[in-house]
């Protein structure tokens, strides 16, 4: 063997170490479970708002459609994505690893599919970590805001001199765009 193919070796070997030690120490992308857990509802905000549904006329277009998204985001084997979870005498869209729920509604216009939300949104703050209900498709703003106004609820932590504080959200309302 010469000098030069035994320094080549050496030099990979050395390179080869540099790169390991490099990458031990170069923070990685977390994955989606991660940050779920990490960041819980605000997560999930951010997924929901990532999201640009195509073609969805229906409600059940967009509970297939976010199933869909979701399903590809966590592609983790050990994340369980379940729908049409049974709590109590509600069913939830979506449940994420049993703690995270979303309640999709589209072209929500009337008092009575309001009012029947309420049982839903209940069951997800009681039961579950925490959750976000997702408009779609044609919801007037005035509902919108009505709904954020009615069921946005943050975790609350007191400070020593008796002030209420968020402390991370628990539970909110996200609008999807509209597809055009």
């Amino acid at each position: 063997m010469g000098k030069d193919e035994s320094n080549g070796g050496f030099g990979a070997f050395i390179a080869g170490v540099v790169g390991f030690i490099a990458g031990r120490i170069t923070k990685e992308d977390p994955t989606p479970k991660k940050e779920l857990r990490k960041k819980g509802v605000e997560y999930l905000i951010k997924l929901i708002r990532e999201w640009r549904p195509v073609d969805c006329k229906s409600e059940s277009d967009y509970h297939i459609a976010s199933h869909n998204y979701l399903l590809g985001r966590f592609t983790d084997e050990n994340t369980l994505i379940e729908t049409e979870y049974g709590i109590g005498k509600s069913r939830i869209d979506i449940v994420i690893d049993e703690k995270y729920g979303i309640e999709l509604k589209a072209n929500l216009k009337s008092e009575n599919e309001i009012k029947r939300l309420g049982g839903q949104v209940q069951a997800i703050k009681k039961h579950l970590k925490g959750g976000l209900l997702v408009i779609c498709g044609e919801t007037t703003e005035d509902i919108f805001k009505r709904l954020k106004k009615e069921h946005r609820e943050a975790e609350a932590t007191i400070t020593h001199d008796g002030q209420s504080i968020e402390d991370g959200l628990k539970f909110d309302v996200v609008r999807v765009p509209m597809q055009f």
